[in-house]
């Protein structure tokens, strides 16, 4: 029947690419993601092809001493590159490296007037995500099986001066996670953001983080 259904929409409409995903045993690429279906219909995404061929370190064009990063503006054409990254970042933590999602939040918070340090820093980052290869698999499960998950936690400020960051991870598995038992996960949504109020206490923090998540579920 969705063959059917696409067949219709074919007809009717130009497709970019249309491809039968088990026909292609390396996959397809599709919006910076590779994507690999496997014979029991479950399927592997990641988005390495992104990482390696777009994601790009800032280029320094001067030497400054580490002591001197942190009260040392980026020039116009070293905070344009850094905007670009950090997008970069931002575009890849959200479509399938939830690994790099806190630093690409917290990254996105030195603007205005970003310094040296923060394009280290950025660079820092670009190496670790581009050194790591993440694959995510959405398991196939029947339908009546699906449970749904969520995690969350929370950072803590304990001067109470600044917002602390937060993030969950949702996800779906089936029955045997609430027995106790081995089971699979797919992730399939994650965050990580500045709370909207600062607070004092790690409970707090943290009741904040999964009343967000828990809505988000």
């Amino acid at each position: 029947e969705h063959a059917k259904r696409m067949q219709w929409l074919e007809d009717r409409l130009r497709f970019g690419k249309a491809v039968v995903l088990q026909d292609e045993p390396s996959g397809t690429a599709y919006a910076g993601r590779r994507i690999q279906q496997m014979a029991d219909f479950s399927y592997v995404y990641s988005m390495d092809d992104y990482v390696q061929g777009r994601l790009k370190p800032v280029s320094l064009e001067r030497k400054i001493l580490i002591k001197d990063a942190k009260k040392t503006p980026l020039n116009p054409s070293e905070e344009s590159q850094l905007r670009g990254t950090i997008a970069s970042l931002n575009w890849s933590s959200r479509e399938g490296r939830p690994d790099a999602a806190a630093a690409a939040s917290i990254l996105a918070g030195c603007f205005p007037g970003p310094t040296v340090m923060d394009a280290i820093e950025t660079n820092k980052v670009v190496q670790r995500v581009k050194s790591h290869s993440v694959k995510l698999k959405i398991h196939s499960i029947p339908e009546s099986e699906i449970r749904h998950f969520v995690i969350s936690d929370a950072a803590f400020d304990p001067s109470g001066r600044t917002k602390p960051q937060h993030g969950w991870i949702q996800g779906m598995t089936n029955r045997d996670l609430s027995r106790g038992l081995g089971a699979p996960v797919s992730l399939i949504s994650w965050r990580s953001r500045r709370l909207r109020r600062k607070a004092r206490s790690t409970m707090l923090c943290e009741s904040i983080s999964l009343s967000t998540a828990l809505g988000a579920l």
